[in-house]
């Protein structure tokens, strides 16, 4: 079983320059339309990759929801059952995100004091051969304190941004 260029080949009674050169033209355009199909698909399930990604998450929390909203449907009505479960998980999600919150700012607060408590030592000479290094690549002393003046006050804005309380003013 030959290809269609091999048949015109024959056809035509030799190996001529336009059988040659439609064989290649075949050959490219069954290419880029291979590439054109191909961007297509992936163009359609691009299209569909967030809503089924959403799906997939709605089902995995229905899924796991779903025993402890059965076992509390003993015991109250359904739509009760569901709207308590789904407060049990907002309630646990909110807790295990605060003490989250708390930790990494006390970690961010114990780097602002690490970064003062370093910075004191090195401007006390604590560190020859860090000074001595700094020094032939061009930092001096007063570069490096000023670096480090603005990473404590972005760190410590940081800070402030996480907790920005609302600020109450009473007017007399």
């Amino acid at each position: 079983m030959s290809s269609l260029p091999e048949r015109l080949n024959t056809a035509l009674g030799g190996a001529s320059s336009t059988s040659v050169w439609l064989r290649r033209f075949l050959i490219v355009l069954t290419v880029l339309g291979s590439m054109v199909i191909v961007g297509i698909v992936f163009w359609f399930l691009a299209i569909l990759a967030h809503p089924i990604i959403l799906l997939f998450i709605g089902v995995v929390i229905a899924y796991l929801l779903y025993p402890l909203s059965k076992r509390l449907s003993r015991h109250m009505p359904r739509a009760l059952a569901i709207l308590l479960t789904y407060g049990i998980v907002a309630a646990v999600l909110f807790s295990v995100s605060y003490f989250m919150l708390l930790a990494a700012l006390s970690q961010l607060n114990a780097l602002v004091h690490q970064i003062q408590v370093f910075s004191q030592n090195y401007q006390a000479g604590k560190y020859p051969q860090l000074t001595s290094f700094l020094d032939s690549i061009g930092l001096t002393p007063s570069v490096i304190q000023s670096s480090e003046q603005k990473l404590i006050a972005s760190l410590e804005g940081l800070i402030g941004q996480i907790f920005r309380a609302p600020r109450c003013t009473i007017t007399a």
